[in-house]
């Protein structure tokens, strides 16, 4: 007795009604058993994208509460010029102190995988929804050999850096400096600051991984007007 899959497969979730209950009434109105396969993979898909929907919509009014974070930690180093630069940053404990309460609001938790060789450190947040579907957001670096850490702290580090910026990424989370606490203020270099930046690099070769660990960003249009 051959039963019509798409009569069984409601355009709309029936409430109270499960995929499991679909396949009951597939079996009772005798579905052979190739059409109860198809009718499982058609539910298990509807459910997916059901779920898929879901988490871009809690996404969506996460990122539309989510703050600035500010950047609260500062770090120095020194210039060819025998002078020091100092450039300030979110650290990961502050995002996620920062956020928590809306993580939960909207139904997200997160976790980290990390893959370490003896060139680059990667690391992917892998962020969930209540409503089952998940992400999974890289960001990686190269290992810099030529820093004076032991290698055991070059690596926690370089993960450190990873985990925060794969998180901000997962999540859509921006940082940003203030004025005195007075005035909330960010402003970004502009793209002719930007080409001037790009020409100095290529003059002076540094090291790649060394300068984006540097200025504390992933992208050019990151740098504020602040740290330029």
């Amino acid at each position: 007795m051959e039963t019509n899959i798409v009569a069984l497969v409601p355009s709309v979730p029936e409430p109270g009604r499960t995929p499991i209950d679909l396949l009951h009434a597939a079996i009772e109105k005798g579905m052979d058993p190739a059409g109860i396969e198809t009718l499982a993979r058609v539910m298990l898909d509807m459910q997916a994208r059901h779920a898929e929907q879901v988490f871009n919509a809690a996404l969506a009014r996460f990122q539309a509460e989510c703050p600035v974070v500010l950047k609260k930690k500062s770090i120095s180093f020194p210039t060819k010029a025998g002078g020091t630069f100092t450039s300030r940053y979110a650290e990961m404990s502050s995002i996620v102190e920062e956020v928590r309460e809306l993580l939960t609001t909207h139904g997200f938790s997160y976790s980290f995988d990390r893959e370490v060789d003896e060139k680059i450190v990667k690391v992917w947040c892998v962020l969930r929804h209540a409503g089952g579907h998940q992400t999974r957001t890289p960001f990686s670096v190269p290992l810099d050999k030529g820093n004076k850490l032991s290698d055991a702290h070059a690596v926690a580090g370089a993960v450190t850096f990873c985990e925060r910026y794969a998180f901000r990424g997962a999540l859509g989370i921006t940082t940003g400096d203030d004025n005195d606490g007075k005035e909330f203020i960010v402003k970004y270099i502009t793209p002719e600051q930007i080409d001037i930046l790009k020409k100095l690099l290529e003059e002076a070769q540094p090291n790649e991984a060394a300068f984006w660990k540097y200025v504390a960003v992933s992208t050019f249009e990151e740098i504020t007007l602040r740290d330029y």
